[in-house]
């Protein structure tokens, strides 16, 4: 069951930090070494700094990272595929098809006449549009936010971390480009933002509940300049704030210490944001220090926690999830040894050391070629100086090598197949290759594409909730439209999201040139529609030789026909010179023109 605060109480400080402390300690004790110091091992690893803090001499410290090229593997096919939002109210018939490709002019119309004293727009018309509307302007937030670059940090630092945490919030001063009037004297300020959190610095209330919007509360630390806070408290309390009580914090192990080496006005502190949800179900937040209100309890507008969550390996009974890295590292320690001793073994057998007598030799030795090295006794020069052999590798060291590398990537998903180590020979086994390679990452689309619902569905609440009178962003066919839009209309209304999934542009692109290339030999489809459809970049100048073709073809139209049933004689009596001695010369182009000329 979900677990709400019912808070009468006015929330202090103290207690703010104390659930932060618990919160922090619980984090530690996952694991092995506990979150925080597994994380930081794991970024390590995936940067390749895979030898910190090993002495190992002369031997060479040689790095194969096989967890960066597993981890940029998942990552590209995690994110690769499209994803776009698809709006509908509960209780509203929904036409999808329209929600994919909306009509920017009829929206507008029916959105345009809903406040009219003469509206005849039905409700289910008027939400339809509403949520259309929606659809398209989600695509829009997508693009401004720059979230496909976000979300490859964000799936980046799951594979790390475990989690990748999305905080969406409501900026007031961004600005839209939008007027509150004709006269364009107010502009409209506000829109949605988003911030990508390291999961050391967000603690749910409750972590043996693994959904967000069921949690208690939830707790967001950031390191702030002292000077920033106390500005801040002044701006929130006026000049009777205590800000003397707000000092500079400790070395945490979540946010790293920024102290040392600044002076008294650059000095940080860790500033605690809290959010729960009230007995209504309406979230409130509250802003803290470890010993002093910065912001009092607000209400954020909205019933839904502003975070989104994304595990790479979720956990039993455990909201944080589990990195992949954790388990690969003895695998990746191994693989360096294995390759370090090789190299070390090759380099001793090349420049092998030299023992020699001190007494029978008393020149130094370098091993340059040629050197001349004079004996002093009348020892045997066998005897006096030699080389050290070193001793023989196993026979299958190198087989046994290679098959750690290869087993450690095949049990984590990058296999052969996967990487593009096997060269496909024709379009079906593209597609056969892409779907095999993609089954064993099938749960972590699914949790991603369950992610962008989740975010998907906060915006949803918060253009309702927070944009009030305004107009939507909506661009279709290569054109972009505003269309009108109040939020105040539907906030009792039930919004849901869902997720559509477009197929990978990489496969996509290749897929759709050998249908389309398939589909113009057996005279299907015309050349003019094979350039149309082909995706944009494979032909240069792509859309000049359609109109040219275009032109060749209007031009040949023009020319007069003969009559049915004309002869060669007949057709070639209406040829020019020119035209008649190319056709001696290729008899080819004859039968094309009659063909052609009787069409």
């Amino acid at each position: 069951m979900s677990e709400k605060t019912t808070e009468k109480e006015v929330l202090t400080a103290e207690q703010i930090w104390k659930e932060y402390e618990k919160g922090r300690n619980y984090k530690a004790s996952l694991g092995k070494e506990g979150l925080y110091e597994q994380t930081k091992k794991n970024e390590r690893f995936m940067l390749g700094d895979q030898w910190n803090g090993a002495d190992t001499g002369d031997i060479p410290k040689v790095v194969m990272n096989v967890i960066k090229q597993i981890g940029d593997f998942k990552v590209s096919n995690i994110i690769s595929n499209p994803c776009t939002a698809i709006y509908e109210f509960d209780g509203v018939p929904t036409a999808i098809e329209a929600q994919r490709t909306p009509n920017a002019s009829e929206l507008s119309q029916v959105l345009s006449s809903i406040e009219k004293p003469d509206a005849q727009v039905s409700f289910e018309a008027e939400h339809q549009a509403v949520a259309t509307a929606l659809t398209a302007h989600f695509c829009s937030v997508w693009e401004r936010c720059k979230m496909n670059k976000l979300n490859q940090r964000g799936v980046r630092k799951s594979y790390i971390s475990g989690s990748y945490v999305l905080y969406s919030y409501f900026d007031p001063e961004l600005k839209t480009g939008l007027w509150a009037s004709s006269e364009k004297n107010e502009p409209i300020k506000g829109d949605i933002a988003v911030e990508l959190l390291d999961i050391s610095n967000v603690y749910f209330g409750n972590p043996t509940i693994c959904e967000v919007q069921q949690q208690p509360s939830i707790i967001i630390s950031q390191r702030k300049a002292l000077k920033t806070i106390k500005r801040e408290m002044v701006k929130n309390f006026g000049p009777e704030a205590d800000v003397e009580s707000v000092t500079a914090d400790d070395k945490n192990d979540d946010v790293g210490n920024y102290n040392e080496g600044f002076d008294e006005d650059n000095k940080y502190t860790t500033l605690l944001t809290r959010f729960w949800k009230d007995e209504n179900g309406d979230v409130k937040a509250i802003q803290c220090t470890s010993k002093a209100i910065v912001k009092d309890e607000w209400d954020i507008g909205l019933t839904q926690y502003p975070i989104s969550l994304y595990n790479w390996d979720e956990t039993d009974s455990c909201i944080y999830g589990h990195s992949e890295i954790t388990e690969l590292i003895p695998n990746q320690i191994a693989i360096n040894r294995m390759i370090s001793l090789e190299i070390l073994s090759e380099m001793q057998m090349g420049l092998p050391k030299i023992v020699y007598n001190e007494d029978a030799i008393s020149q130094e030795i370098t091993n340059d070629p040629g050197q001349i090295i004079a004996v002093t006794s009348q020892t045997d020069v066998r005897n006096a100086i030699q080389f050290l052999n070193p001793a023989q590798m196993s026979p299958n060291w190198h087989r046994v090598q290679q098959e750690l590398i290869d087993n450690t990537k095949s049990v984590a998903g990058a296999t052969a197949v996967a990487l593009g180590d096997v060269r496909p020979e024709n379009t079906s086994a593209i597609v056969a290759l892409r779907e095999a390679a993609n089954m064993p990452l099938q749960p972590y689309l699914n949790r991603y594409y369950d992610f962008i619902e989740d975010n998907a569905r906060i915006w949803g609440e918060m253009i309702i909730r927070k944009y009030g009178k305004r107009s939507l962003r909506v661009e279709t066919d290569g054109r972009v439209t505003y269309v009108p839009f109040d939020g105040d209309r539907y906030k009792d209304m039930m919004l849901s999201a869902r997720i559509e999934v477009g197929p990978s542009t990489l496969w996509a692109t290749s897929t759709v040139i050998a249908t389309l290339d398939n589909l113009l030999k057996m005279k299907e489809i015309t050349i003019i529609q094979f350039l149309e459809r082909i995706p944009e970049g494979i032909i240069p100048k792509k859309q000049q030789l359609i109109n040219q073709i275009k032109a060749a073809q209007e031009a040949a139209q023009a020319q007069p026909k003969p009559p049915q049933g004309a002869d060669i004689q007949q057709l070639l009596s209406t040829l020019s010179d020119e035209q008649l001695a190319a056709v001696q010369e290729n008899p080819a182009l004859l039968e094309q023109f009659v063909a052609n000329m009787q069409q």
